[in-house]
């Protein structure tokens, strides 16, 4: 398992409707947008459209402490001045050059 070249290329350009994801995964990965975006913009409807694909209230709630702990951990290493790790380094360098 892991994530290819060509995968974090989709990522860093936005392009998550192009990432090969079941279904289930797709709308989590819609939702984890969504509600990191603005988590006022989630409604009961977004529940539903989760639920019809089969995910459960447990991975609802994980995939929002996810996205909410990974920005956490951001603004700590901002305010602490900690850089990015090899693999955020690998992943963000320019590989068309």
């Amino acid at each position: 398992m892991g994530v290819d070249d060509q995968e974090i290329e989709l990522i860093r350009n936005m392009e998550f409707d192009k990432l090969d994801l079941p279904e289930k995964e797709r709308r989590l990965f819609a939702f984890a947008i969504k509600a990191k975006a603005d988590p006022h913009s989630t409604g009961p409807e977004d529940f539903v459209f989760l639920r019809e694909a089969g995910v459960t209230d447990q991975e609802i709630v994980e995939v929002i402490e996810v996205t909410n702990f990974g920005d956490a951990i951001n603004r700590l290493c901002d305010a602490l001045g900690i850089g990015s790790d090899a693999f955020l380094t690998y992943a963000m360098e320019d590989k068309r050059t």
